[in-house]
């Protein structure tokens, strides 16, 4: 429904994060190169990838499905 989710579980190379009210998260100097990111919240199925980041990246947006 492509609406935001708060509170979701952000957990990115063993650390944790959580999203806010409008379903957004930040994390300060991430380095560039391949990375673990698993996403979690109660209803939704949770998704596990590999991401690449660069220096230029800015956004990721991170779909996730209900149960």
């Amino acid at each position: 429904s492509n609406e935001t989710l708060a509170g979701a579980t952000i957990i990115i190379d063993g650390k944790k994060y959580y999203s806010d009210f409008d379903g957004n998260f930040h994390i300060d100097a991430l380095k560039s190169g391949k990375h673990k990111l698993s996403v979690e919240l109660i209803s939704y199925k949770a998704t596990q990838m590999e991401v690449e980041v660069s220096a230029h990246d800015k956004d990721l947006v991170v779909k996730l499905v209900q149960k």
